[in-house]
C-alpha cells in the first residue's frame, strides 16, 4: 500500500477524490479512521468527515457519558448569538476555544431522539451548577437543532420526532437554509407521540412537513411510527410529504389508535409512488377490503408485509351497504407476509388481487379458505409458511397439485388437530414439495402415519421439539422414510427447540450414526420460521 501512496516528496501521488473513494470503506472501522486521521492534514482532513458523518451513533448509549461531550462539542461550534440565548437562559457555557474543525457541517445523519438525549446528559452533567434553570423552550435542544440543520453540508438521513409525555417541536421551518440541506434527503422517520404536543408545536410539526414536501423530493425511505393527533395536523402533513416523492422505494406506516379512514388516507397517499415502491410493511393499524383499491395499482412489489393488523368488526360494510366495485387490478408483490394480527377477509382479498405473481407467502393464522384461493389466485407460490387447523386440514387437497417447494406448518396455541388427521396431511402434500417444517409438537405415531403417506420428494424434513428428553423413536421413523425404494432424496434433518443444543444431545449415539449413513446432515435449526421476514 505504501508503494502506491508515497514518493520520496510525500502524498501528493494519490488524488484527493482517490483517497476519499478509498477511506468510504473505512466508514464504520472507527479505530483506523483515527489511526489515518494521523498521518498527514489531507489524510486528517478526510477523515474527520467521516467520523463526524454519523457521531450520535457512534458515541454509544447515554451510560458511556460520551453523548455530553459531543454536545459540548457541537456548543463550540455555535454562533455567539446562540451562545447567548443558551447563556441567559441560565445555563453555564465554559469559555473553550475555537474549534480546529466546523464539525457540525459534516453531519449527514441526524437521529432526534438522540439529540435529545444527549442534551439532557448534557445538562446534567454540565449545564448548571446550583440549580436547573426553567428552560419551558428547550433552548438548548432548539438552539443545537437549528445548527445541524441550517448549516451542515447536507443530510441523507433525518429520524424526527420523540416519544415524550411533553413534547415540543420547535419552528424547523422558519431554519434558514433548510431548502439546501434537507434537498438531498434520502430516508425519512417520523416517530413519536403526536398526540401529546401542545397546539404551536403542532403548527410548527404541519409547517415543517409542508415545506419539506417541496424540497425533499427524492426520499427513498419513509417510515412512519406514531400517534397522531387529535386533530391530524401531523396526518395531513405526512401524506402531502408521501404524495411529493418521485423516487420512493420503502414505506412503512404504524399508527396506534388509528382508525380507518386514515388507513385509507395514507394507503392512497402511498399509491402515488406505485411504479417505484418496492416494500411495504403495515403494522399495527385496522384494515378493510375497501382500503385495499389503491394497492390495485402497484406493480413492482418485492415485499407487503402485514405485522398485527386487524379487521374491526365495526367498519367491515354489511351485505345491504355499497361495496367497491371489482376494477381491474395491477398488482404484483413477488413476497407476502400476514404477520400475528387477524385479517380474514383482507388475506383472501389480497391474494385475489395478486394476479398470480406471488411466490412466497407467509400466513401467520387460521384463515378459513386460503387454500383454495392460493390454487386458484396464487398458483405459482413456490414458499409457504401458514397456520392449519382441523377445520382447515381438509382443505389442504388444494394444495396437493400446486407448485409448493417450501411448506411450513404451524398451530395455534393449542394444537387443534387429531391424530387421523396426520394421514391427510401427508397424502395432500405437494408432489414438488423439497422442504417440510412442522413447526408443532407432533408425537412418534402422528409423523409416522405423516410420512407413509408422503409422495413428496423430501430433501429437507425440520421438526420441533419443547424437551431436550431422548428422541431416538423419532429418529427411527425419518430413518424409515429415508429407506424408502422410491424416495431416497433425503439430505437433512433439522429441530428446532429452543435451547443451545446439538444433535448428540437428544439422540443416542448408534442411532444418529445410523441416521448420518442416510442423511447427512443433522442439526439444530436456529431460525423461528415465522418471526417477521421484512425488517425496515
Amino acid at each position: 500500500m505504501n508503494y502506491f501512496l508515497t514518493t520520496q516528496t510525500g502524498f501528493s501521488v494519490v488524488p484527493l477524490d482517490c483517497l476519499q473513494e478509498i477511506f468510504q470503506y473505512l466508514e464504520n472501522d472507527m479505530k483506523t479512521l483515527y489511526s489515518c486521521m494521523l498521518v498527514n492534514r489531507t489524510w486528517c482532513r478526510i477523515n474527520i468527515a467521516l467520523l463526524w458523518r454519523r457521531p450520535f451513533e457512534h458515541s454509544g448509549p447515554k451510560s458511556t457519558r460520551r453523548y455530553s461531550e459531543l454536545i459540548r462539542t457541537y456548543i463550540t461550534c455555535l454562533p455567539k448569538s446562540s451562545k447567548m440565548e443558551i447563556y441567559e437562559t441560565g445555563y453555564k457555557i465554559p469559555s473553550h476555544p475555537r474549534p480546529l474543525f466546523p464539525y457540525h457541517k459534516y453531519l449527514k445523519e441526524l437521529d432526534c431522539e438522540k439529540l435529545d438525549e444527549a442534551v439532557e446528559e448534557w445538562i446534567l452533567r454540565f449545564g448548571f451548577d446550583e440549580y436547573r434553570p426553567e428552560d419551558p423552550e428547550d433552548v438548548v435542544y432548539t438552539e443545537l437543532l437549528k445548527l445541524l440543520l441550517s448549516r451542515c453540508n447536507g443530510l441523507w438521513n433525518l429520524r424526527l420526532g420523540r416519544y415524550n409525555d411533553e413534547y415540543k417541536f420547535p419552528p424547523v421551518a422558519t431554519f434558514p437554509r433548510i431548502k439546501y440541506t434537507l434537498a438531498n434527503l434520502r430516508r425519512f422517520e417520523f416517530l413519536g407521540d403526536m398526540d401529546c404536543l401542545v397546539k404551536p408545536g403542532l403548527d410548527n410539526l404541519y409547517q415543517f412537513l409542508d415545506k419539506l414536501s417541496n424540497i425533499s423530493n427524492n426520499l427513498e425511505y419513509i417510515n412512519v411510527d406514531m400517534t397522531e393527533d387529535e386533530e391530524s395536523f401531523s396526518g395531513v402533513g405526512l401524506r402531502k410529504l408521501i404524495k411529493s416523492q418521485k423516487n420512493l422505494s420503502v414505506f412503512r406506516y404504524n399508527q396506534e389508535h388509528s382508525d380507518i379512514e386514515k388507513t385509507k388516507e395514507f394507503v392512497k397517499a402511498l399509491s402515488h409512488n406505485a411504479n417505484t415502491v418496492k416494500n411495504i410493511e403495515f403494522d399495527s393499524i385496522p384494515l378493510n377490503v375497501q382500503c385495499l383499491d389503491p394497492l390495485k395499482k402497484f406493480n413492482n412489489l418485492e415485499c407487503m408485509q402485514f405485522a398485527y393488523c386487524y379487521e374491526n368488526e365495526e367498519y367491515i360494510l354489511s351485505e345491504n351497504e355499497e361495496t367497491v366495485e371489482h376494477s381491474p387490478s395491477q398488482l404484483k408483490v413477488e413476497k407476502l407476509i400476514f404477520h400475528k394480527g387477524d385479517l380474514t377477509s383482507v388475506t383472501l382479498e389480497i391474494l385475489r388481487l395478486v394476479n398470480k405473481s406471488a411466490r412466497e407467502l407467509t400466513v401467520d393464522n387460521v384463515v378459513p379458505g386460503l387454500f383454495e384461493h392460493i390454487s386458484e389466485h396464487c398458483p405459482n407460490v413456490t414458499y409457504l409458511a401458514t397456520a392449519i387447523s382441523q377445520k382447515t386440514v381438509e382443505s389442504l387437497e388444494y394444495l396437493s397439485t400446486s407448485k409448493i417447494e417450501h411448506l411450513i406448518l404451524k398451530t395455534l396455541e393449542n394444537k387443534d388437530i387429531d391424530t387421523k388427521d396426520f394421514q391427510r396431511i401427508g397424502k395432500n402434500l405437494s408432489l414438488d414439495l423439497n422442504h417440510l417444517s412442522l413447526n408443532f409438537n407432533i408425537s412418534v405415531e402422528e409423523l409416522s402415519s405423516l410420512l407413509k403417506e408422503c409422495k413428496s420428494p423430501l430433501e429437507s424434513l425440520c421438526l420441533k421439539f419443547d424437551d431436550v428428553s431422548n428422541k431416538d423413536e423419532y429418529l427411527k421413523v425419518i430413518i424409515d422414510f429415508a429407506k424408502k425404494d422410491d424416495l431416497k432424496e433425503l439430505k437433512e434433518f433439522k429441530f428446532f427447540i429452543n435451547k443451545d443444543i446439538e444433535a448428540k444431545d437428544i439422540f443416542s449415539k448408534d442411532i444418529l450414526e445410523e441416521a448420518k449413513l442416510l442423511i447427512p446432515s443433522i442439526l439444530r435449526e436456529t431460525r423461528e420460521p415465522f418471526s417477521k421476514k421484512f425488517n425496515i
